[in-house]
């Protein structure tokens, strides 16, 4: 079983990953994600987990509104469509790369690239406005639920 703690509270859950899921070793070879449960198990009930490696993310409560929604559809300058859904926060996420300014999705907010902390996959990006408040924009196919 890989061990997933939420770096908030520090809460630690157990699951089991499948080896069809190529997201990492696995003791289990059913081809689903089972969750162990218990009482304890009630701060993962709206935990949001990277795609690729199952580690923390944020969570369903840190939604939040920007511009009026909180999903929003851009492309990048390269042409690349992404869905992504606004977080208050994202504590299972690592800043890459500098901030720029440039073709923000949200002026006059800054971006920057942000990593899954565990496995480094791409996660969206961490938007900064002139008064120093934050959210992000995560790219929602890669965010799942732990299941009920």
């Amino acid at each position: 079983m890989k061990p997933l703690k939420d770096p908030l509270s520090g809460f630690s859950a157990k699951m089991k990953i499948a080896p069809s899921e190529n997201i990492g070793n696995s003791d289990t070879g059913t081809g689903t994600i089972e969750k162990t449960r218990n009482k304890e198990d009630e701060p993962w009930r709206d935990a949001l987990l990277c795609r690729q490696c199952m580690s923390f993310i944020t969570r369903e409560s840190s939604r939040t509104t920007v511009n009026g929604a909180h999903v929003h559809m851009f492309a990048n300058p390269h042409g690349i469509v992404f869905e992504i859904g606004c977080f208050q926060n994202a504590a299972g996420c690592a800043n890459s790369g500098p901030p720029s300014g440039e073709f923000s999705w949200f002026p006059p907010n800054s971006w920057q690239a942000v990593i899954c902390a565990s496995c480094l996959a791409h996660m969206g990006w961490r938007f900064l406005s002139p008064r120093q408040t934050v959210f992000f924009g995560l790219i929602l196919d890669r965010l799942v639920s732990p299941g009920p």
